[in-house]
């Protein structure tokens, strides 16, 4: 799907995430991938980023919600069988 690239845990893991803000413009390189594999398979899940990039599933689930936050993709259907779609606009 493309490069390999390890990328390293949190600087801080123990700031409450909404502490930092962070522009609704700004993405970081996992979840502009995300986003390209929403836009190829039309499905994605935290596992993908974090298999793809080796980050936890904590960190991948950090990345989706923020994705969320700045109105990028929504997550429809059911929660075990739904998925993540891109928000046109």
């Amino acid at each position: 799907m493309g490069r390999r690239v390890s990328v390293s845990e949190e600087v801080i893991p123990d700031v409450p995430i909404n502490v930092i803000d962070v522009p609704i413009n700004f993405l970081n390189e996992r979840q502009g991938w995300f986003l390209i594999l929403l836009q190829h398979m039309n499905e994605g899940r935290a596992e993908h980023i974090a298999g793809e990039f080796g980050v936890s599933l904590k960190t991948a689930r950090r990345d989706i919600e923020k994705l969320k936050e700045a109105g990028k993709i929504r997550f429809v259907g059911a929660k075990k069988t739904g998925r993540y779609e891109i928000i046109e606009g």
